[in-house]
């Protein structure tokens, strides 16, 4: 099963599908799908790519797996696990 995550903005969807190395994102509101390679190619086309947010979105998912990594961890030894918010 894959996370599903709705962002508001195109290019914050199209920089979390980057560092997540999808192969592509849904615009729910226009019903497309957009390939990921393509829409941050549209995004430095039209100088709105900004790579301080596209490495900070990266940092973020890092994080993220490896808490995420640690409670599987934990979980598989029996340890009670803290929620993650």
């Amino acid at each position: 099963m894959d996370a599903v995550e709705v962002v508001d903005h195109l290019a914050d969807a199209l920089y979390t599908a980057e560092a997540s190395k999808q192969e592509a994102i849904f615009n729910i509101g226009e019903g497309n799908e957009i390939k990921t390679k393509e829409g941050v190619k549209g995004l430095k086309k039209r100088g709105v790519y900004r790579s301080e947010a596209a490495h900070d979105r990266r940092r973020d998912l890092s994080e993220l797996d490896e808490k995420f990594e640690e409670a599987r961890d934990k979980g598989k030894s029996g340890e009670k696990t803290e929620e993650m918010t």
